[in-house]
């Protein structure tokens, strides 16, 4: 069960607590889970969230990190803290970072290294500065004027790298204000890229600008709630060892389903890391999907399959002979009905972030990072961008805010998507870098067809896309809304499986070609339930099953789940 928080938490013009009646049928309910702490932490309660800021101030992340510099001819290891305070510390992390050891308190072999690197990440701007100006007025030194005297921080800097370089004795030539910069310089790029490539830090940028991105797509739409939970890989591997019903981030997915957070359930999960395929983590893979159908949401996870690394491709040809190898308990997960739950998206685009800036303003217009987005995240966004009209929305005008290009860094038509979907991951169709990403259909990890033909049944029809297996889910949560209110001890089996069908049956239209406008509130074709004999749980388990219209947002698809009512 999740703890309890050390202190309220309130998003400003908190609406999302307001709502607690049914499930409201444009209302698109998210929850992104992501490292936003740095340190390990126990899964808590999930938070609504509007802007990343309000977020950052309450959580606090940090992160201590051990870092292995090349200076002075030599190896030296330093730990620095990184404790970002704005969304900016994850684009430029030495501005949020310190020396976990003051050199003045705790002395070392690395001593003077750990001067250096003090007055580098104290005040990196003013060193500059200062050294600049001593430059500019030693180049026009004049006898009359006496040479300018560098502040104590300096001076220390200046010694520590005398003695790095081997230049502390008297008889050494003095060591000029360019070199010092030049030096300084090289350090702190130094630093910077190898805090860029910590994987706790890595884990945290992906979680923080990820959430970013999907809260600056669905602009604080009305019929949009975004909510945030902190986990990590670790996390989730040691709920693996717990039956799902019991684990953490079940019961947070869960107590919203009952109306706990703001009265809607999820929509769908969205895993703001990539978790990459192996056999330590492929537990986590069926953690997930297990937690997909008793929850009865859509997991997006990025296996960090990265394309370009797969077997047996051809740059030249568009990458069209791709051939991925896929592990046997990906396989199984495809056969079971947990499989139409999990979405795996690789990642196939870099992200490229600006300030934000209003028409006409080309200052800002230069990119200030270009990173790796994990590519779960660009598939939730598809599916706002889908399912919610954003016409309406409000730009976020907020100063400190981030502007955001999604930049293909592969490029592939339809029949490669075919063989990548039939391989179990969901890739944007992309036919020339410069076009924007379009995601055609988005299939589950039950939709593989490679290895496996228990994915589509006699007619052809294979799981629901990810659009409708939303459709489908807003159903299911109303039949358990339903069941928890109607469904009583009085009533025998039989008497509760027909009242169940009889449920379901407002949602179904039997005709061969409906008009749109009529699968808006019963987009089934077909649908049934009947009882399943499971003397392990206390509930009633049922089978439902559930086929969709053809519809123009999505194909046909058919879903089979178990599911625990009454």
């Amino acid at each position: 069960m999740p703890v309890d928080i050390h202190a309220p938490y309130i998003p400003l013009d908190d609406w999302a607590y307001s709502d607690v009646g049914r499930v409201n049928e444009n209302r698109l309910k998210v929850l992104f889970v992501g490292n936003f702490r740095g340190t390990p932490a126990p899964i808590e309660v999930p938070l609504s969230v509007r802007h990343c800021h309000e977020l950052l101030r309450f959580w606090s992340p940090s992160a201590d990190l051990e870092l292995e510099l090349e200076f002075g001819g030599s190896p030296h290891q330093v730990r620095v803290r990184y404790r970002p305070i704005d969304i900016h510390s994850f684009l430029f992390p030495l501005t949020a970072c310190e020396l976990v050891d003051d050199p003045r308190d705790s002395p070392s072999s690395n001593t003077e290294l750990s001067t250096i690197l003090y007055g580098l990440l104290s005040n990196w701007e003013s060193l500059q500065k200062e050294i600049r100006v001593g430059m500019e007025e030693r180049a026009v030194y004049r006898e009359d004027v006496e040479t300018p005297i560098p502040s104590a921080e300096l001076q220390h800097v200046i010694d520590g790298l005398k003695t790095v370089r081997g230049l502390a004795h008297p008889e050494s030539e003095p060591l000029g204000l360019d070199q010092v910069y030049l030096d300084l310089s090289a350090l702190y790029e130094q630093v910077q890229i190898l805090i860029r490539q910590d994987a706790v830090f890595e884990e945290l940028k992906a979680s923080w600008l990820g959430l970013d991105r999907i809260l600056k797509a669905g602009m604080n739409h009305h019929s949009l709630e975004i909510w945030a939970l902190n986990a990590s890989v670790d996390t989730l591997l040691e709920d693996c060892d717990f039956e799902v019903a019991n684990t953490s981030l079940y019961s947070a997915i869960y107590q919203s389903e009952i109306g706990q957070y703001g009265g809607d359930p999820f929509s769908s999960v969205v895993l703001g890391f990539p978790v990459g395929f192996s056999s330590k983590t492929s537990s986590v893979y069926k953690y997930l999907a297990t937690i997909g159908e008793l929850a009865s949401t859509a997991i997006l996870l990025d296996p960090e399959w990265s394309l370009l690394k797969a077997n047996d491709h051809s740059i030249l040809d568009g990458l069209e002979n791709i051939r991925i190898e896929l592990d046997s308990q990906l396989l199984d997960i495809s056969a079971e009905t947990c499989g139409s739950f999990l979405f795996l998206a690789p990642q196939s685009s870099v992200v490229a972030v600006r300030h934000g800036s209003y028409p006409g303003d080309e200052v800002m217009n230069e990119d200030l990072d270009i990173f790796d987005c994990p590519g779960s995240v660009d598939l939730i966004i598809n599916l706002i961008e889908t399912l919610v009209d954003l016409r309406s929305a409000v730009p976020d005008l907020q100063q400190d805010t981030f502007d955001y290009e999604v930049r293909p860094i592969y490029w592939f038509g339809p029949s490669t998507v075919e063989v990548l979907q039939s391989c179990g991951m969901t890739v944007p169709v992309c036919v020339h870098p410069q076009s924007p990403l379009t995601f055609d259909e988005v299939r589950p990890v039950g939709g593989m067809t490679a290895h496996t033909n228990a994915s589509k049944s006699d007619d052809g029809i294979r799981p629901p896309e990810l659009i409708g297996l939303v459709q489908i889910l807003r159903i299911l949560h109303k039949l358990k809304e339903w069941a928890r209110d109607n469904i009583g001890v009085s009533m025998s089996l039989n008497e509760r499986v027909a009242a169940i069908n009889s449920e379901i049956n407002a949602f179904v239209l039997d005709t061969p070609r409906p008009q749109v406008e009529l699968l808006r509130a019963r987009p089934l074709s077909a649908a049934s339930c009947e009882l399943v004999e499971d003397l392990d749980t206390a509930h009633d388990s049922y089978r439902l099953s559930f086929r969709l219209h053809e519809h123009h947002e999505y194909p046909a698809g058919e879903l089979t789940t178990h599911v625990g009512m009454g």
